[in-house]
């Protein structure tokens, strides 16, 4: 098996998302290529410790029990996003938008020595050929079991994106992470979804990223 500390995706061994029809009652906001819904409520803005917001935990009570199956230390983010055109190559969570746009030093630094600790969750849309990761500058597509609707990826280092599915519905997590419980995931995703794993070299994905924060004014 190779060495997770090359695995830019892959699914994730938790349990599929409990409830098929998640709208829940909140305000809708646009941002990029998605229209989302904040599902955590913020006491400081962007990037502070969370919790769930209460409306989310009346109507769907059990989503805390599955959203504690992820191996996080503290919740900083999670959006429902609902894809509104294509989502282009991107960055999540990159060394130049923390130096250049204010994202949170600790934060980053935790979510760096932990990767990949990118989690997502597919709630609707096409499970194969419309996400991908960017390696030695081209397009990999990732493809999605039945079992589980959780990917992973190095949400500090990869570029990715989605071809235009309007609809398309996915649960963005954002955790400060704790590091034994991510590996133990880690290491029972690949044991079960080893196929659908995604690995690149630190050579080739630093020239991706080198270039992609070029192109984007980052350097």
């Amino acid at each position: 098996m190779q060495s997770h500390a090359k695995l830019l995706w892959c699914p994730v061994d938790i349990p599929k998302f409990p409830y098929s029809d998640f709208n829940p009652s909140l305000e809708v906001k646009e941002f990029f290529a998605w229209k989302y819904k904040k599902i955590i409520e913020s006491k400081r803005g962007s990037s502070t410790i969370s919790e769930i917001n209460p409306i989310v935990c009346k109507e769907y009570p059990d989503l805390i029990d599955w959203i504690n199956l992820f191996p996080f230390k503290t919740i900083r983010k999670i959006n429902l996003h609902t894809q509104i055109k294509e989502c282009q190559s991107h960055l999540d969570f990159g060394y130049q938008q923390v130096i250049k746009k204010g994202y949170d030093k600790k934060l980053y630094n935790n979510n760096f020595i932990n990767e990949p600790c990118g989690y997502r969750t597919l709630i609707l849309g096409s499970r194969t050929n419309m996400q991908y990761m960017i390696y030695n500058s081209e397009k990999v597509y990732t493809t999605m079991p039945d079992d589980t609707d959780t990917f992973l990826l190095r949400n500090t280092e990869t570029i990715h994106g989605v071809d235009e599915e309007p609809g398309r519905t996915i649960l963005y997590m954002h955790f400060e992470i704790d590091t034994d419980k991510n590996k133990k995931l880690i290491q029972s995703s690949l044991e079960k979804y080893s196929n659908y794993a995604i690995y690149g070299t630190e050579e080739v994905y630093n020239v991706d990223i080198k270039n992609w924060n070029k192109s984007v004014g980052l350097e």
